[in-house]
């Protein structure tokens, strides 16, 4: 399967949609960047907070501190993961329909605030150990080198055939984990069609949907990873980052259409009408 009409779709669409696609990725990137500041003060906030003890002198205004520090903390956390989330969503639901920018804070329930949150995190430490797997060899590799560097003598030709042989091992094992973690790529889409998907469910059906996409989702998206270098010095980011994230978009709803094909609109088409359904 290839992808090249998924960002002829995100190219239609962006016709139509551009201003706000744009706004929504400023806007995804300023609460996001707020919420790392916030995190960052909280932190710091709470790792000083125990030289300035004697200076707070009463206990309970201490404590009063340390819990607003704590749920700063936590909410940073909570909220840059929606920030990730609604962008993701917008973007799926704007390849089947125009969204407003309002749309980015469309309302959540409780549940599904929490659904979000806890899927962005879990898709986070589940794509950073897939990649990490797939980047063993050469890490252990590196370390084995290393060890032997610091306790042993190696020749230049030997030492040169193992950082070539180690640098085949990143190269491979970077491209094979960023395949595998296209796995979950539809997350995002299948809790938006259908929002009373668990979380487990929606990263097992992901899983099933991309064992033939995995190749040709990576494929499209490092074909934008030149552009997004290049991009502080030539082209805006902001530019090209809807384009990125309108074609993943596009591209997820065109295989979650695909697989979420009714029986009867699947029917087999003979002599260019449709076949009659069994009685």
């Amino acid at each position: 399967m290839t992808f090249a009409a998924a960002k002829i779709d995100a190219q239609r669409v962006l016709m139509r949609t551009r201003r706000r696609a744009v706004a929504v990725s400023v806007l995804s990137l300023l609460l996001k960047g707020v919420f790392i500041v916030a995190f960052c003060v909280c932190v710091y906030s709470l790792t000083a907070l125990p030289d300035y003890r004697q200076d707070v002198g009463n206990l309970y205004l201490y404590i009063l501190f340390a819990a607003l520090f704590t749920l700063g903390l936590v909410f940073s956390v909570l909220f840059y993961a929606w920030a990730g989330a609604s962008r993701r969503r917008w973007f799926y639901k704007n390849a089947g329909a125009q969204q407003t920018v309002g749309a980015y804070f469309a309302k959540y329930t409780f549940r599904s605030f929490f659904k979000s949150v806890y899927l962005f995190w879990l898709r986070k430490l589940l794509t950073l150990g897939s990649f990490l797997g797939y980047l063993a060899p050469f890490l252990l590799g590196g370390a084995a080198l290393l060890y032997l560097l610091r306790t042993s003598e190696i020749s230049v030709p030997l030492l040169v055939l193992s950082l070539g042989f180690l640098g085949v091992l990143l190269v491979l094992g970077a491209f094979f984990g960023f395949v595998s973690i296209q796995k979950y790529t539809f997350v995002d889409g299948l809790l938006a069609d259908t929002p009373n998907c668990g979380v487990i469910e929606a990263l097992s059906k992901s899983r099933r949907i991309a064992r033939s996409t995995g190749f040709a989702l990576a494929r499209m998206k490092l074909r934008f990873a030149l552009w997004m270098v290049l991009s502080v010095l030539i082209v805006p980011l902001v530019y090209v980052m809807p384009y990125y994230c309108q074609s993943v978009g596009c591209a997820a709803k065109r295989v979650l259409d695909k697989k979420h094909l009714t029986p009867d609109t699947q029917m087999p088409i003979v002599f260019l009408r449709l076949a009659k359904s069994p009685v």
